[in-house]
């Protein structure tokens, strides 16, 4: 109550001390102090404004320099008549960790995102609709002038449009897509009333491309780099028409409404087919594995080696399964590509042949014989140097050409000279010794050192001949260094992209391997040259792979930590001939080689294919009708009839669904009664080309 009544004497002298403000008090001495404070303070002024010695001051007016980095550079001082160098000091950036440096990445990578999308963003941009409907590429003239597309020829295009009417092309262009599609897809027509730019997809897919759409947008990548998997039945299926346009077809129902076809079972099968294509394993798939692990031979001459036996226990490898699945790769081109012969289909005038069948003699099983006399003679030649050295320093190859076996064995060299020649020889003439070839004349170049010369007449006591100058059809060597070019350029062709070429020369024992299975020999023609050095080749105990492929080399549990991954990336080289199923890789991350028995290759078209027990049932009951055919008729009914019921057998076996069961880690054997025991049939898996195995057979 005492506070509300403002007339209490009490209360107003409370207010009026409230109110007042306060003056600090100053003794007598602080004030002397601020006193002399401001006295110097105010005589300073005075004097620097007298005086010519001035301090730094900033000038009323802006003044511009530009300074070159090669001159020194200096500033002028108020009050000081020289202007005085600028020294700039270098500061060190700092010194970032590695979680500091990928944050400072991703920012930055951030930061130009958003800078691409404000860009995108804009008005400036021009984008081309991506049209399924369009046969071909089309653009305005607008934005062929704003993207400065080039002009190739006047347009003599015709394009029916949505309106029934026709419009003619201006001008023949290419537009701005990436290189990696072929300059004929890039190619299109502008025209001067069209309001977008179209890209057809029809195109695209003609050049190998596969288009994904969904609510995101589209993405384009190659076909061998697209892997599609359907988990159920397909909504909608179409066609395409002549014309490279997708359609649907849209039939009657009952209820007389059209809608579109529903897919059949053989529809859906057929699209799986084509979609995971790599996780079918077919005599189709065995028959590419085996060519590129071959090194991409022609088809007639894997055929006539075939043929001739050179292949004998090779798994899939047989005339009729060539014919039909051989595989038509770029590889076999870029190497083997040969220009065309004359008098192929030749358009002159043949001369008239007289009949001489009259002439002819009765055939009496006349029985001829042709003498081979061993030559113990070989062919060396060098080839010109590799564009690339090999990580040991090689950058040529010695081929010397045995006659007898017609085998042609390679040895890189790194130079020309002497000393590396004579080795590189000592070494080809050493491995035909080891199989007991001694050859006792040598055919050469006539461009051969006096060293060389001597070093094959006296300290290896052989004949040696040259060849005359300029007289090259006389070597063998010559067509030898031809035919193994071919097959060696084959084979760097299909390596993997990122297969580094200086490790080529490890390349060279399959090679040879490869090379010398498809020639035949000349003392023994029934046999491979291969054959005829060392023997016939075991496909099961030597499995050879695509040279040069990605794979996984598997890391043992000695050598890896406890949570290391169990395989390391590499690239295959070549099997090792002295080790059982074991194969010679190069080891990205160590930069060596390792010799490991579990491998997984990662071929960049071609997946290690594999035969199941289906397949091999099935092709023992093909060799079993071929049987039954062949079978002479003087046959018992007896055996027709065991050998019909086991065809009969085995079919209703296949036809028959089988469960597989989960095989345990440890059987425990259990004693049954005879009439409880039943047959269960497990589905595995078999590659022909194993990989691992636990113990020599």
């Amino acid at each position: 109550m005492a506070k509300a009544d403002t007339n209490n004497v009490i209360q107003q002298s409370i207010n009026h001390n409230h109110c007042t403000p306060r003056t600090p008090s100053t003794s007598i001495l602080q004030q002397g102090r601020n006193w002399c404070y401001n006295s110097s303070t105010n005589i300073r002024r005075l004097y620097n404004r007298v005086s010519s010695n001035r301090s730094v001051q900033f000038s009323a007016t802006t003044t511009v320099k530009h300074y070159l980095p090669t001159l020194a550079a200096s500033c002028s001082i108020i009050g000081q008549p020289v202007p005085r160098p600028l020294i700039v000091a270098t500061i060190p950036p700092p010194q970032l960790t590695k979680l500091e440096a990928t944050r400072l990445k991703r920012r930055r990578n951030k930061l130009a995102r958003k800078l691409r999308r404000a860009n995108e963003s804009t008005s400036s941009t021009v984008y081309a609709s991506y049209d399924s409907a369009a046969d071909g590429n089309y653009t305005t003239e607008a934005d062929r002038t704003i993207l400065n597309m080039p002009i190739l020829r006047p347009s003599s295009k015709r394009v029916a449009v949505a309106n029934g009417g026709v419009e003619s092309g201006i001008n023949r262009t290419v537009l701005p897509l990436p290189d990696s599609i072929p300059f004929k897809t890039r190619q299109g027509d502008s025209f001067s009333s069209f309001t977008n730019t179209l890209v057809s997809v029809g195109r695209m897919a003609d050049a190998g491309f596969t288009s994904i759409f969904n609510q995101n947008g589209v993405q384009v990548a190659k076909d061998e780099d697209v892997l599609l998997t359907l988990k159920g039945k397909p909504v909608m299926i179409g066609i395409r028409d002549n014309n490279g346009r997708f359609k649907i077809p849209l039939v009657a129902h009952k209820n007389g409404t059209y809608k579109p076809r529903v897919p059949t079972n053989g529809d859906v099968s057929s699209m799986e087919q084509a979609n995971n294509v790599y996780d079918l394993p077919s005599v189709e798939e065995g028959i590419k594995w085996l060519h590129a692990s071959c090194g991409y031979p022609v088809k007639s001459t894997w055929i006539k080696a075939i043929r001739n036996g050179h292949f004998r226990g090779w798994p899939l490898l047989n005339e009729r399964t060539v014919n039909k699945y051989y595989p038509e790769t770029s590889e076999t081109i870029l190497g083997h590509m040969q220009q065309q012969r004359k008098n192929v289909r030749s358009t002159k005038q043949p001369f008239e042949v007289a009949d001489a069948t009259s002439l002819r003699g009765k055939k009496e099983r006349d029985v001829y014989i042709h003498v081979y006399d061993t030559r113990e003679t070989t062919f060396s030649d060098q080839t010109g140097r590799f564009p690339t050295r090999s990580k040991r320093g090689n950058k040529y190859i010695m081929c010397m050409v045995e006659i007898d076996s017609n085998a042609i064995l390679v040895e890189p060299m790194s130079s020309r000279k002497d000393k590396e020649m004579q080795r590189a020889y000592k070494t080809l003439l050493n491995r035909l010794r080891a199989v007991g070839i001694v050859p006792k004349k040598h055919v050469m170049d006539n461009e051969i050192s006096a060293s060389m010369k001597e070093y094959i007449k006296n300290d290896l006591g052989m004949e040696l001949e040259l060849i005359p100058p300029n007289s090259h059809r006389r070597n063998a060597a010559e067509v030898a260094i031809r035919n193994f070019k071919c097959h060696f350029l084959s084979i760097i062709a299909g390596v993997a992209m990122d297969f580094p070429l200086s490790l080529w020369d490890r390349l060279l024992p399959q090679t040879e391997i490869t090379l010398n299975l498809l020639r035949s020999s000349n003392a023994t023609p029934t046999v491979s040259a291969h054959a005829h050095l060392y023997g016939v080749f075991d496909y099961n105990k030597m499995p050879l792979a695509p040279m040069g492929c990605k794979a996984h080399v598997h890391q043992p549990s000695e050598t890896r930590r406890t949570w290391g991954y169990h395989s390391v990336e590499g690239w295959y080289l070549f099997t090792s001939p002295d080790h059982y199923r074991t194969h010679n890789c190069h080891v990205k991350d160590t930069g060596k080689e390792r010799l490991s028995e579990s491998v997984k290759f990662l071929h960049k078209t071609i997946t290690n294919p594999s035969i199941t027990i289906t397949d091999k049932l099935m092709n023992a009951m093909s060799n079993l009708h071929s049987a039954i055919k062949q079978l002479d008729h003087d046959a018992s009914d007896e055996q027709l009839r065991d050998l019909s019921s086991l065809v009969n057998a085995t079919t209703a076996t296949i036809s028959t669904p089988t469960t597989a069961q989960q095989v345990p880690r440890v059987a425990t054997p259990q004693r049954v009664s005879s009439s409880h025991l039943t047959t269960t049939t497990h589905r595995t898996t078999v590659p022909f080309s194993t990989l691992r195995t636990s113990s020599k057979m």
